[in-house]
């Protein structure tokens, strides 16, 4: 079954998208939606005490600290991002999303000199899924991985003695944050402050008995039966018949219930509620007074996570992958149902990085860097389209399309029940003119491969084999040097409004 694809639709901004979000990407009304903002309230000295607790520990935090405190005030508000705890922050994309949140945080302090924007980087601390994060891409032919044995939830695994050896061809200075006895959400702190921390971010661990304890209205509202389960299911529903692939699948009951060493999937059962496993379970009573004692013993699932983040922050903006971006668009009713204020949700920068002289074959053709895009057969479509004269090869073709309309009109004057038959073998002909035309070029590359070796070398230099390089590879492939220069110039080139591709020359 095909789909419509939900990037080109709301970019174009497709009207049955409209009933799934508040506020539109394409003509963006930041005044409204600052204003729409300012009506909601949210526990900010717990907030801000909370996040200076937090990033305390951290000498790169002092930039940070400055914009926490001003999160005391009403005028200050938040865009947000957020990321698994990726070793050594796994593919690139993740440095694209914090540069999209700082650079916009920048550009609306610029617009509404009145109001503070503070960039908050929310680290998925309560994650599980391990093998999803125990790993990264130094380069296209290898993968480095940390075979630590994880439990729970993944911010609270303490790094064992082996993470040095796994690091030992990372700069001494990243390294350090992965300290072993270290747990992993603090490891990850650190080197996000290290990569960003002069820029003023703020990273924020969830996995707080406080930040919880702002949660718990709505935990008990899950716990009941009264969340936002049912109101997700039904925008899903809507969004697939419209044609689009749903992104997440929601659940009557969208927690999780955390332990020493677990996290486990939370089901109702009648008017009991268990584990995944099920062997334990509770009454909704005595669920609810657990929730009450422990909140922190709750963890909200892929559904409830954004929920969670516009209670506690004054979030004005989510940037995301397009993936993160749909599924945001399945929330929508379920906001509404809980009474939480829906952000804008706006697509992550995206980027690739290359050497000048890498892409100089392409230039060399009037090609763009983008064209590394394009399949390898286009790439040499353009090549022979610039360089092969197929002016004798398109006259002698046209002179055969000539004659069979001159045959054409013959046979109608004279056995119309013919006619047919010519402009059937016409268009055998238009298939043997392509068939000709390619095995034609073909040639040409097998007489004259340089030119062409050199299209391909200049694509796979960049992205080798079709890999996608934001998606795949980790920002240590590209330090030549000061990591912050790297940073420098990705954000210099970061235009969050702007939805196209950006590629980056590297110095």
């Amino acid at each position: 079954m095909s789909h419509r694809n939900f990037r080109q639709d709301l970019l174009a901004g497709a009207a049955d998208l409209a009933p799934f979000f508040r506020y539109s990407i394409l003509e963006p009304d930041f005044e409204t939606l600052i204003q729409d903002r300012s009506q909601v309230d949210i526990d900010r000295d717990a907030l801000v005490e909370d996040l200076l607790a937090q990033n305390a520990p951290f000498r790169e935090a002092s930039r940070a600290t400055e914009n926490i405190e001003l999160l005391r005030s009403p005028k200050t508000f938040t865009v947000t991002t957020g990321h698994q705890l990726s070793l050594m922050g796994g593919p690139m994309y993740m440095i694209y999303k914090i540069s999209t949140i700082i650079k916009l945080a920048q550009n609306l302090s610029e617009r509404f000199p009145d109001y503070n924007f503070v960039p908050v980087f929310w680290m998925a601390s309560e994650d599980h899924d391990w093998e999803e994060i125990n790993h990264f891409h130094p380069n296209y032919h290898a993968t480095v991985t940390y075979s630590g044995q994880f439990e729970g939830p993944v911010g609270r695994h303490l790094l064992e003695v082996g993470i040095q050896d796994t690091l030992a061809d990372i700069p001494i200075d990243l390294r350090s944050c992965y300290a072993p006895l270290r747990n992993l959400s603090d490891a990850f702190r650190q080197l996000i402050l290290k990569l960003f921390g002069e820029h003023g971010l703020v990273v924020l661990d969830a996995d707080r008995p406080a930040l919880k304890r702002l949660l718990l209205p709505w935990i008990e509202r899950e716990l009941k039966g009264e969340g936002m389960g049912a109101a997700v299911q039904k925008t899903t529903e809507q969004l697939e018949e419209l044609g689009y692939k749903a992104q997440i699948f929601p659940r009557e009951l969208n927690l999780f219930y955390m332990g020493e060493g677990k996290r486990e999937l939370l089901f109702r059962e009648g008017d009991r509620i268990r584990v995944q496993d099920g062997h334990e379970s509770w009454g909704v009573g005595e669920m609810l007074e657990k929730a009450r004692l422990r909140p922190e013993d709750f963890s909200p699932n892929v559904a409830m996570r954004p929920l969670y983040q516009e209670i506690i922050l004054p979030n004005l903006v989510y940037t995301g992958g397009w993936a993160e971006v749909t599924y945001w668009h399945q929330l929508y009713a379920g906001f509404r149902e809980m009474g939480v204020h829906f952000p804008m949700v706006l697509p992550r920068m995206s980027a690739t990085l290359y050497q000048p002289e890498a892409v100089a074959p392409l230039l060399a053709e009037g090609l763009g860097p983008a064209a590394i895009d394009r399949p390898l057969h286009e790439l040499f479509r353009a090549y022979h389209d610039n360089h092969d004269d197929t002016s004798v090869f398109e006259t002698l073709f046209s002179q055969l399309d000539a004659s069979y309309r001159a045959l054409a009109g013959f046979m109608e004057e004279t056995e119309p029940t013919l006619v047919r038959t010519v402009l059937g073998q016409q268009q055998r002909n238009e298939k043997f003119r392509e068939n000709l035309l390619k095995k034609w070029r073909k040639n040409i590359r097998n007489a004259h491969p340089e030119p062409f070796r050199k299209l391909e070398e200049a694509q796979n230099v960049v992205q080798p084999e079709g890999f996608k390089q934001e998606r795949y590879l980790n920002f240590t492939h590209f330090l030549n040097g000061d990591y912050k220069t790297l940073v420098d110039l990705i954000l210099d080139h970061c235009e969050p409004e702007t939805f196209e591709p950006q590629w980056i020359p590297l110095p």
